[in-house]
């Protein structure tokens, strides 16, 4: 379903270091879920910045990632997204 919807980013997503072997799994649950095409873009792009965060926090597999990290991850969007908000 990945490629389908997006062939292009559909390379990347599949070439992510933790989260690539479930996305096809994932795009294809988002789907059945009834969300539509866009906000399905918009997760994929958080979940290839996420991956690339926790890799650059050490995290190599996905069974290390615990709340903590994912609170950590959430504080720093929370902070950027205010930033920006702030001009």
């Amino acid at each position: 379903m990945l490629d389908t919807l997006f062939p292009k980013a559909s390379k990347k997503c599949f070439g992510l270091p933790l989260f690539g072997p479930v996305m096809e799994e994932f795009t294809d649950w988002l789907v059945q879920q009834g969300y539509v095409r866009l906000y399905i873009r918009a997760v994929l792009n958080v979940v290839r910045k996420m991956d690339r965060y926790l890799r650059r926090k050490g995290v190599h597999r996905i069974e290390e990632i615990n709340s903590a990290f994912l609170q950590c991850y959430s504080a720093r969007t929370d902070r950027e997204n205010q930033a920006t908000s702030s001009g």
